[in-house]
Order: structure tokens, then C-alpha cells, then sequence
């Protein structure tokens, strides 16, 4: 059902390690981190998990190339893209207090290895095609 998805709250996290050290440190962090959500995590009611993902994959030098039909330069960076999609902002909310313990560790990890992080915290789902 079109829209279906409206108005449920969305937490992103960019992280973007600059070498392979830093990119298998991120890949620790984040199994852990998977580990905590499928522990910590509601699968019903109003602070409900309803889609949670990280991927990984190069960055690229520019993005005129993609028009074009071609794959442009890597920089030799990696981006890792956390994601989590909840019922309503609470759920959010609830989540990055949950979190916490995590957050030293996370820290030191970024400060250590040189990770750049880019944050988008309560952002509301406006539209979707397919639930």
C-alpha cells in the first residue's frame, strides 16, 4: 500500500572510515551493535523497531559518472550507512537512550581511527510505495 510507511521515524548514521584499519573496526563495531539491537530492541507496541539496517561500500570521487552509465573513481574511503526505521518518535528517542553504553566505545573507535560521522536523527518518513 502506497504510503504505508508515512509518518514512522527514522534515525541514520553516516560513518565514513578512511582506511581499511578503520573500515574493519567499524565492521566490529557494528556487528555488535547488531548484537544489541536484536537483544535490546521492541518488536511490538509503541516503541517498535520496524526496520533496521547498516550496508557498506566504496566512495566514489563524484557522481556525474552514474548519469552517464559508468562507475565513477573510488577514493579509497569506505561509507558505512547505519539505519533505523521506528513506529513513531519515541521509538527513536527510546533507542538513543538505550544506546548510551555503546557511546564511549563508539567515540574512542571514531577519534581513534579518524572516522568522519554524519547524524540524522527524527527525520519523519513523507512518503513510501511498498510496506
Amino acid at each position: 500500500m502506497a504510503d504505508a510507511l508515512a509518518g514512522k521515524r527514522i534515525s541514520t548514521i553516516t560513518y565514513i572510515a578512511p582506511d581499511e584499519n578503520a573500515s574493519e573496526a567499524m565492521r566490529d563495531y557494528l556487528s555488535s551493535h547488531k548484537e544489541f539491537m536484536a537483544a535490546k530492541c521492541y518488536r511490538e507496541g509503541p516503541l517498535r523497531l520496524l526496520h533496521y539496517f547498516f550496508s557498506e561500500g566504496p566512495e566514489y570521487e563524484e557522481n556525474q559518472s552514474w548519469l552517464e552509465g559508468k562507475y565513477p573513481k573510488e577514493t579509497g574511503r569506505t561509507i558505512f550507512h547505519l539505519y533505523h526505521m521506528y513506529e513513531n518518535e519515541e521509538g527513536v528517542q527510546h533507542h538513543w537512550f538505550e544506546i548510551s553504553e555503546f557511546l564511549p566505545v563508539l567515540s574512542e573507535l571514531i577519534k581513534m581511527f579518524n572516522i568522519e560521522v554524519i547524524v540524522s536523527n527524527q527525520l519523519t518518513v513523507v512518503q513510501s510505495l511498498w510496506d
